[in-house]
């Protein structure tokens, strides 16, 4: 069954929306909206861990930073040679893995931090940013190009417009998801609950 088709049947069955405003397009916004979400809470809430672990000196918020801008720059890149043969579930498929990698990140964080602190200080902390922000970032921004290029090849606008969109309403999500998640859930449930319910 083709991807668009599965898309608009669920969202179809679901009572609480407007099915007239039910279409791919807008779908993908949202799913746009919530991948941002998840990369904000991600890079923050690991982050917190990771400082727990290792301090919150410059240095160790050098490192998250780095591991959170390499994994997203080659994310880019790298959905961006996959955007040419991207399909609406292919691009469902890269961001459910997404979200079960940081599952099992959590699964498996005792051990992870276990490994990463036989090493020294600096390479440490490098072995956990990669780990637990670096390769989920970089899974997460992949799906930008590929839903860039979905759009592109669906909607009549240019693509400078759609690019405008995915990016607006993935920021958006990530603004509202650090809000919510940091200011909130963090204090009351705490990091691993904070990152699941994300």
């Amino acid at each position: 069954m083709d991807g668009c088709l599965v898309l608009k049947i669920y969202f179809y069955k679901m009572k609480f929306i407007d099915k007239s405003k039910i279409s791919v397009t807008n779908i993908l916004f949202l799913f746009s909206f919530i991948e941002g979400g998840i990369t904000m809470t991600v890079e923050l809430v690991f982050a917190n861990i990771i400082s727990t672990y290792f301090g919150g000196s410059i240095q160790v918020w050098s490192v998250i930073l780095i591991a959170s801008m390499i994994g997203l720059s080659f994310g880019y890149f790298v959905g961006g040679i996959w955007s040419q043969k991207a399909t609406v579930l292919t691009y469902s498929y890269v961001l459910f893995f997404s979200i079960l990698y940081v599952c099992f990140s959590l699964l498996f964080l005792p051990q992870i931090v276990d490994f990463s602190i036989d090493y020294n200080f600096m390479i440490g902390v490098s072995v956990l940013a990669s780990i637990l922000i670096g390769i989920p970032l970089f899974i997460l921004g992949s799906t930008v190009p590929m839903v860039i290029q979905i759009l592109s090849n669906k909607a009549k606008e240019n693509a400078s417009k759609i690019v405008g969109q995915v990016y607006f309403w993935s920021t958006v999500g990530g603004i509202i998801f650090s809000l919510v998640m940091t200011m909130v859930f963090v204090p009351v449930i705490g990091n691993v609950n904070t990152i699941l319910l994300g």
